[in-house]
């Protein structure tokens, strides 16, 4: 009898261990889960923190084009001043562009 006995609670112990081997198994899956979810957002958020100062720094760029086309525009012979003034609407619709890219983020 002692034999049976002693086999039952080795099974029960078996079970045991199984069991919070599964369980801790479950634990570190949650944990590795919820890391990759805090990371993939912190990386997401670095994201469209650098595209918003790309942008900002891409409209620095362009007024400071404008403003030196504009200063270009005065002094510029007749023959040069149609083109000045192409480049220099391309530039201000380029920056309204990006303004309405940066109103909606």
């Amino acid at each position: 009898m002692r034999r049976g006995a002693g086999q039952e609670i080795g099974n029960r112990l078996s079970r045991w261990l199984r069991l919070r081997f599964f369980l801790i198994l479950l634990m570190l899956a949650g944990v590795s889960l919820g890391a990759f979810t805090v990371f993939h957002l912190l990386v997401k958020g670095q994201d469209q923190g650098a595209t918003v100062i790309n942008i900002s720094g891409r409209q620095r760029m362009l007024v400071q084009r404008l403003a030196a086309d504009a200063l270009r525009l005065v002094d510029a012979p007749i023959v040069e001043r149609e083109a000045l003034r192409h480049k220099m609407q391309t530039e201000a619709q380029l920056m309204a562009t990006a303004h309405r890219g940066l109103e909606y983020d």
